[in-house]
């Protein structure tokens, strides 16, 4: 039984059939016990009263008429015994009478003693009650008053009980499987449904989660596989354009060292200026894939960490000056001055250090490219609200208006391929934007008015 529809029904009918039997067999039983305790109270207070008319001098006559209204009044058999056990009277004279003597009852009674029993008739039909009362003069034992009764009505009432609790329990188990039958549908169908979905979404076909449909636990479920979905394909789609943009990045500089070496190996490499320019291009383009594999594989790592990466909660002032102080040396041969306007007070913040060098780095790296020797770089840090401001400014020549939506494209760069200059990779500010974006920041570029481009970040801040 592998079905969920099944376990969910006959689970569901074992769940009802349990206690409507068991609440039946426990009101049959209760009714079987409370009667039973009704009728031996019964049948002692009718001895007690038999007892009281033999002792009380009426005639034997009158006795015997008052015993056998008695008897047909509460349908008992009263039987009448003299101290020897002998039968003086009896209600039903045409059934047999016990052999009063050997009775353990009839013998605890001529002791001065009440006692009652019980059996089963032999067909087992019924349960027989007996009971013998003492009748006492003076202390002495004169009689015995001999009850007889039989369950006979209350088992009639007991077997229709027994008979309308089948009845009911078949109805319970026939409605608790219409309706476990209709639960189970509406649960495990729109399931069937999610899991052909995501069958055909695992052979590459289109996925249809929107089948689902409603607000509880299910229609949730199918809405997170159609996030999943629509994130996966997202993904797919990004995964392919990147690698076809890799694929095209490395021809260009694999082609040029093919290139310089074909010319290095003809006559023309030959010519120590020819093969001193060539040598260059080769050791220019490696340089370039080196630094394009390097930026790939950070690249990689932060797409991989994402927003739940460990935080250090550190002091971002103190930080950005523990990174320019780091990244002044790779700055000496640029002449443009950099401009620190961080506040005085500790601004706090909870980040990836190692992260947020990256970013400083790609930054300013970009900004004194583009700056000339006689210029500034800024970097302004302030908050704002419950954020963290940072803008690194320079005073170049700016971005186009229309490069400026593009800036943070992986791969893209304002510079022309075949520069021989210091030439990014064009992974700097995609590595930034993924940073920033993993740190639950936002960042953006502009121009300054007064020339020059702009580069500002937000992190949340700590208190």
């Amino acid at each position: 039984m592998h079905s969920l529809r099944w376990k969910m029904i006959i689970s569901t009918m074992f769940a009802v059939f349990v206690p409507v039997f068991l609440l039946n067999r426990y009101a049959i039983e209760s009714l079987d016990r409370f009667t039973t305790s009704i009728w031996e109270a019964e049948m002692l207070d009718t001895a007690t009263m038999c007892g009281e008319i033999y002792k009380s001098g009426l005639s034997e006559e009158k006795a015997f008429a008052l015993m056998q209204r008695f008897s047909d009044e509460t349908g008992m058999r009263i039987q009448l015994l003299d101290r020897r056990a002998a039968l003086k009277f009896d209600s039903h004279p045409t059934d047999p009478a016990e052999p009063f003597a050997k009775l353990e009852e009839v013998a605890e009674a001529l002791q001065g003693r009440y006692m009652a029993r019980n059996k089963v008739t032999p067909d087992r039909n019924y349960m027989m009650y007996y009971g013998a009362r003492p009748v006492k003069h003076d202390g002495e034992v004169i009689g015995v008053i001999y009850i007889t009764r039989n369950t006979s009505p209350i088992m009639r009432v007991i077997k229709r009980m027994f008979d309308r609790q089948k009845y009911a329990t078949l109805a319970a188990l026939i409605l608790a499987a219409c309706v476990s039958a209709m639960v189970a549908m509406t649960l495990t169908h729109p399931l069937r449904r999610l899991t052909r979905a995501t069958s055909a979404y695992a052979r590459g076909d289109t996925p249809h989660f929107k089948l689902a449909k409603g607000r509880d636990e299910i229609g949730i479920l199918a809405k997170s596989f159609e996030s999943m979905a629509e994130e996966i394909e997202e993904r797919n789609v990004y995964n392919r354009d990147f690698f076809k943009t890799v694929v095209h990045e490395l021809r260009t500089p694999i082609t040029a060292i093919k290139g310089a070496t074909e010319v290095l190996d003809s006559d023309a490499g030959d010519e120590v200026t020819t093969r001193t320019r060539f040598t260059r291009n080769i050791r220019h383009q490696a340089d370039r894939l080196t630094r394009l594999v390097g930026e790939m594989n950070v690249l990689t790592e932060i797409d991989a960490e994402g927003p739940r990466s460990p935080r250090e909660r550190v002091d971002y002032t103190s930080l950005l000056k523990d990174i320019v102080t780091l990244l002044e040396p790779s700055f000496e041969e640029s002449h443009a001055t950099l401009h620190l306007d961080l506040p005085d007070k500790a601004l706090y913040a909870r980040v990836a250090p190692l992260r947020i060098e990256q970013v400083i780095a790609n930054l300013l790296e970009n900004a004194f490219r583009f700056t000339p020797n006689e210029g500034l770089v800024y970097i302004h840090v302030q908050q704002q609200d419950d954020v963290l401001l940072t803008e690194v400014r320079d005073s170049g020549s700016g971005i186009s208006t229309e490069n400026l939506d593009r800036v943070f494209d992986r791969f893209f760069t304002t510079q022309p391929r075949t520069s021989h200059s210091s030439q990014g990779s064009g992974l700097g500010l995609s590595i930034c934007k993924r940073i920033i974006e993993s740190h639950q920041g936002t960042i953006t570029a502009k121009n300054s008015p007064d020339g020059g481009a702009s580069i500002r970040f937000t992190l949340p801040a700590s208190g």
